[in-house]
Formats: structure tokens, sequence, C-alpha cells
């Protein structure tokens, strides 16, 4: 997708046109009235520190249409996605995964069942597209679920409280880099009465701990606070 620099003193209405004319997809619905309708994406410039830059912006769907002021600060343009000047890349379509998986109505009995035991244990009513993939090896899906059934839903008391174990899973999940778990189990503390603020604290702790790590693994520091021994 290329955008257009915005030239110097040029008229925004001749930037939409190039950027228009340039056949690519997902740029410039219309620009009406002073308003830019949005279909997909959008460009828009605007005098910054370092000249005219443009902002792309995209819409959440390529169905929905927004409207935006003619002459906007940009710092209240919340669906900012982009600030470039130049040419920023298209990324293609991604697949659910790197291999398709499994759907319910294709499992074999013996997924199905795991299927079932993981919607009755979640309390959903489908199956999560995690297990899905995991499902084109039925005995990876069996020893996966297996393992965290019993971590995460034991059935006896534990010092642990469920939600104690989901903002664990949490936390690591930020810290390693997981899109797709850090989504889950979001859900899972925010399903169990944590809110917005307290995932915050969460992951307030996330960051302030991840930067000390570093910085005593950077130091290679001794430790000298140790638990009791019993």
């Amino acid at each position: 997708m290329s955008v257009v620099p915005h030239a110097r003193g040029a008229p925004v209405r001749r930037t939409f046109q190039a950027i228009r004319q340039s056949g690519e997809r997902g740029i410039v619905a219309s620009l009406a009235e002073g308003n830019y309708r949005i279909g997909f994406a959008a460009a828009r410039p605007f005098r910054g520190r370092f000249g005219y830059w443009t902002l792309a912006r995209r819409a959440r769907s390529p169905t929905i249409d927004t409207t935006a002021p003619s002459s906007p600060n940009p710092g209240e343009l919340p669906l900012i996605d982009l600030l470039i000047r130049g040419t920023i890349p298209t990324m293609p379509d991604r697949p659910e995964a790197t291999v398709p998986p499994i759907l319910e109505a294709d499992a074999t009995e013996r997924v199905r069942a795991i299927f079932d035991d993981i919607k009755a244990t979640k309390s959903l009513t489908f199956v999560p597209r995690f297990w899905r993939v995991l499902a084109t090896d039925p005995d990876h899906l069996d020893r996966v679920w297996t393992h965290l059934k019993a971590t995460m839903h034991p059935t006896k008391p534990t010092q642990l409280t469920p939600l104690i174990r989901e903002v664990i899973a949490l936390a690591v999940s930020a810290t390693n880099g997981c899109p797709y778990c850090v989504h889950s189990h979001t859900a899972a503390v925010r399903k169990l009465g944590l809110d917005a603020a307290g995932i915050g604290e969460v992951l307030g702790v996330v960051a302030l701990f991840n930067a000390t790590n570093a910085l005593a693994h950077g130091y290679q520091i001794e430790p000298d606070v140790f638990a009791p021994r019993e």
C-alpha cells in the first residue's frame, strides 16, 4: 500500500487524488465536502516538526465507514495506526495458523471427546482455535489438554485461586509476547472478576519486574535475599 508524501503547499485534494489514482487496494474511498469518508484506510497530511507528514489510519473493518473532521488535531485521532513518510508494505491476509485448524464438525471421535471436555471445563460454547490447531496431532492435543486441565482446573483445593492462576498465566503471556495467549487469559481474568484497572495493575507489575530482572541480569548481581529453609 503506497502513501504519497504530501508536498509542501500542495492542496489536500491533490494528495488524495494521487493516492486514489495509484489503484492499490485499501486506500481512499472518497473525499466529500471537507470530510474524509474512510472505507479501509485513509491518508491525511499535517504539519509536523519535520515538515509535512502523512498519517495512515485504518478503520476497524473494510466494510465500516467513519468520518473525521477536515482539520483534525493529530493527537485526537484514536484510530491512527501508523505515522509514516513514504511507503508502507502491504501485509497479506494471515492464515489462521501455519496448519489448518480442525473444525469441530470434522473432528474424530477421540478429538471430539476432548473438544467437549474443553468446552465443559471452560464453560465455552465453542472450541478455541488453539485447541483446534493442536487437534491436527491428537496425541499432542491430549497431552497438552490433560496437563493444562490438571494445572489450571484442579479438582482438589489448592492455595492458588482460579484468578491467581489466570493472572500468572496473563503475566507470563505478556512477558513471552504471545498475543493469542494475552487475549485468552485477559478474557479469563475478566470472566473471573478482574476489571480494566486490575489488568492495568497486573501489567504494571509485569513491566516493572521485567525491567528489574533485566537490570539484575545485566549487572550479574549475586543473590543475597533467600527464602527461609524449612
